[in-house]
């Protein structure tokens, strides 16, 4: 200790109120020990708010790594870890509970998780207590086909499903839209039911209109036969009769 009232242990060389340098094991080794299962405190005492205590390794001139606790009036950094390196800033082995707001990558926002970025999951559960299935119950009202058609025409998307711009301003409530899509599709199949008993009479009609239709067409098919044959032949008496007569022709001239 010197008049300045800084104090060094482990060197000559200090200016801060207490330096400790030590070259064991390669690093500095502190142990604080409280009997009897006491806790042990350090307190940061400075009445303007704006006290912090600083964790920090150095590297050249400037730090490395830190962890910083501070007292401030921002809320938003009272305990703050920070890393120049490629590493992990913090890593936490065990259970986590955070009770309030997590924001990755963006500023703070009202979502109890908010992530500017893309997210990878091997698998999502999403609980919800209104999931579908009425779409299939007797006194569920369906929109009729041209009700629909008019409701698609007007605002160019399903009914009960957001548009492109309310999706690109809101995005997408995973959990309403798991809901609502389940709820299309029960819509949807009673649709193509009734069109395929619709279509089934037409089906078991089918061959009768195909045999009366062929039936009516052989005769034509078989004229278009004896007229490609007639035209046939009637283009090779012709073609042998020109031959004929350039032949005469070329005699005639010797």
């Amino acid at each position: 200790m010197d008049s300045s009232l800084t104090n060094g242990i482990g060197t000559d060389s200090f200016c801060a109120s207490l330096e400790i340098q030590s070259t064991f094991g390669g690093g500095l080794h502190s142990t604080i020990k409280s009997g009897n299962g006491g806790a042990v405190t350090f307190t940061i005492d400075d009445t303007n708010g704006s006290g912090h205590a600083l964790l920090a390794s150095t590297s050249g001139t400037g730090r490395a790594d830190e962890i910083v606790i501070q007292n401030t009036s921002n809320p938003n950094s009272a305990l703050y870890v920070s890393t120049n390196g490629t590493g992990k800033a913090l890593h936490v082995s065990g259970k986590t509970q955070l009770d309030g707001n997590v924001t990755i990558g963006d500023a703070f926002t009202n979502y109890q998780l908010n992530v500017n970025g893309t997210v990878k999951s091997r698998e999502v559960v999403v609980t919800t207590t209104n999931f579908s299935g009425y779409g299939f119950d007797d006194d569920y009202d369906l929109m009729g086909l041209s009700d629909l058609e008019q409701v698609i025409r007007q605002e160019g998307h399903l009914p009960g499903i957001p548009s492109a711009d309310e999706v690109a301003l809101s995005g997408i409530r995973i959990g309403d839209m798991q809901t609502r899509l389940p709820e299309k599709i029960e819509e949807l199949t009673p649709y193509t039911i009734e069109r395929e008993k619709e279509l089934d009479p037409l089906r078991s009609q089918f061959p009768d209109i195909q045999n009366a239709v062929g039936a009516k067409f052989v005769p034509f098919c078989m004229t278009t036969s004896a007229v490609w044959a007639l035209l046939g032949g009637l283009a090779v008496v012709i073609l042998t009769f020109k031959v004929r007569r350039f032949i005469m022709t070329a005699k005639s001239h010797q």
